[in-house]
C-alpha cells in the first residue's frame, strides 16, 4: 500500500464519525415533537396578534383593521357599560378571541423555520388574519347594528331600528 492510500485509509473513518455526529445532531433537532405546554397560547404568539410588535408586509391594512375592531369592541362597553355581567363574557370572548385567531394562524404554518413556506409566508399570515379580524367585526357589529325583528337568538343585541 501506498502512502497516499493510507493517509486516505487513515482520513476515512474521521469524515464518518463526523457524518454520522451530524445525522444524530439533525435527527435529534428534527425529533423534538411539540408537547401540550407547547400548544398553549405563549406571549409570542398574542403579539402575533400585535401589529405594533410584529411587522407585517400589509401593515397599513392590518392597523386598519385592528383600529375597527377597537373601535366596535368599544362602542359595545359603552353602550353595555351598566351590565357588569355582559362586560366581563364580551371581555373574556374577545381575549379567547384573540388566542383562537393567533392559534388558527399557527396551525396553518406550524413550523417555525423561517423558509418552510416559502417568502410569501408573512403576507399569507397577514392575509388570514385580516380575514379572522374581519369576521370578528361582522360578529360584534350585531351588537351595535341589533339583529333583524323576530330573530328569537338575539340574546342580548337589541333588535335593528
Amino acid at each position: 500500500m501506498n502512502k497516499r492510500n493510507f493517509n486516505l485509509f487513515l482520513f476515512l473513518p474521521t469524515i464518518c464519525i463526523v457524518f454520522f455526529i451530524c445525522i444524530i445532531i439533525t435527527a435529534s433537532y428534527k425529533s423534538n415533537a411539540k408537547t401540550i405546554e407547547d400548544l398553549e397560547v405563549k406571549n409570542e404568539e398574542r403579539d402575533f396578534l400585535n401589529p405594533s410588535v410584529r411587522q407585517y408586509p400589509c401593515d397599513d391594512n392590518l392597523k386598519t383593521e385592528f383600529y375597527a375592531l377597537d373601535s366596535i369592541f368599544d362602542q359595545i362597553l359603552k353602550r353595555h357599560k351598566e351590565d357588569v355581567a355582559f362586560i366581563k363574557k364580551i371581555k373574556m370572548s374577545q381575549e379567547l378571541w384573540n388566542k383562537s385567531a393567533a392559534a388558527n394562524i399557527a396551525a396553518i404554518f406550524p413550523s417555525d423555520e423561517p423558509l418552510e413556506y416559502g417568502s410569501s409566508k408573512d403576507l399569507c399570515q397577514c392575509t388570514f388574519l385580516i380575514n379572522e379580524i374581519r369576521a370578528r367585526k361582522l360578529f360584534l357589529n350585531t351588537w351595535i347594528e341589533g339583529v333583524p325583528e323576530g330573530d328569537v337568538c338575539r340574546g342580548s343585541r337589541e333588535l335593528r331600528k
